[in-house]
């Protein structure tokens, strides 16, 4: 009730969902960046939206789906850095190939730079038999300079 009746962003989006359903046919969502989650704080829906739809009040990992995916590629380095030295790993299923998870983890320089990322994927069916929570250790274990011996290189020198 205080997001509906204070925050700014919410105030300033009456009409402008409805104006997106109209024009579009598709149910429309605003969601806003929380902690390190998307929060949904309004939603305009059609007859025909998904069952799974992402609604109102509801938190989404910040790595996973449109509506999050574009909060972070827009967030300034010092935010994205903290957020990957806390996670530390994005974990995804069908992003790239349908039916396929990949757990990444991001590589830097000794200035702390991102140069690249490390990761691993399997299929669908494979989970059953996949121990998700070790995966994800060895893949950010495997991020770790310490992994990474020789990997030397400044930011201005050809890594």
């Amino acid at each position: 009730m205080r997001i509906r009746e204070r925050d700014p962003l919410y105030i300033a989006s009456k009409g402008v969902l409805e104006q997106l359903v109209d024009a579009t046919g598709h149910s429309a969502l605003l969601c806003m960046l929380f902690s390190n989650s998307v929060l949904c704080i309004r939603e305009h829906l059609t007859p025909y939206s998904p069952e799974n739809m992402f609604s109102r009040g509801q938190l989404r990992p910040l790595f996973k789906g449109a509506m999050s995916n574009v909060i972070l590629s827009n967030l300034p380095p010092h935010r994205l850095r903290s957020i990957y030295a806390k996670d530390g790993y994005v974990m995804t299923l069908g992003e790239f190939n349908p039916n396929v998870y990949g757990v990444g983890a991001p590589v830097f320089n000794v200035e702390k730079l991102i140069i690249g990322s490390i990761g691993v994927a399997w299929q669908k069916e494979e989970l059953p038999e996949v121990d998700v929570a070790k995966t994800i250790l060895a893949v950010k274990r495997g991020a770790e300079p310490g992994a990474w011996r020789s990997l030397r290189a400044r930011s201005d020198e050809v890594v």
